[in-house]
């Protein structure tokens, strides 16, 4: 029966995790220690990682308490998108095209879709005539 020990981890072997994690370029990693007890350092009691899971089932004991801090990693700010709509006329492109490009000057990731088509960034996705 899986048991939250999150709070009794010694830091040692919550950095042992995260340095595994790091090594294989993973933001977010689940990572099974074989040791005696997570309460002594893996230095004095040893230790070894079994595995390294890149897409770890949080569950319902640990999630509660690690979701939280899973967003605030992930997400930027306060976690809100920020939408601009412009609608008009096939004419009125032009208008949404200098928005874009305004709000890529300024390091914003942009989505487009238009009568040019569909474009994240200014990469082209869909061409002309793309359909909501």
């Amino acid at each position: 029966m899986p048991v939250s020990v999150l709070a009794q981890v010694h830091p040692d072997n919550r950095l042992l995790a995260v340095r595994a994690a790091k090594a294989l370029r993973l933001d977010l990693a689940g990572v099974d220690l074989l040791i005696p007890d997570i309460r002594r350092s893996w230095r004095k009691s040893g230790a070894g990682i079994c595995e390294v899971n890149s897409q770890p089932s949080l569950g319902q004991i640990t999630s509660a308490p690690v979701y939280a801090q899973i967003l605030r990693r992930l997400v930027r700010g306060d976690g809100r998108v920020p939408i601009l709509l412009v609608l008009g006329a096939p004419a009125e492109s032009r208008c949404a095209a200098n928005i874009e490009e305004a709000l890529q000057q300024r390091g914003v990731c942009v989505g487009c879709h238009d009568v040019a088509g569909v474009r994240v960034n200014g990469v082209q996705l869909l061409e002309a005539g793309a359909t909501p």
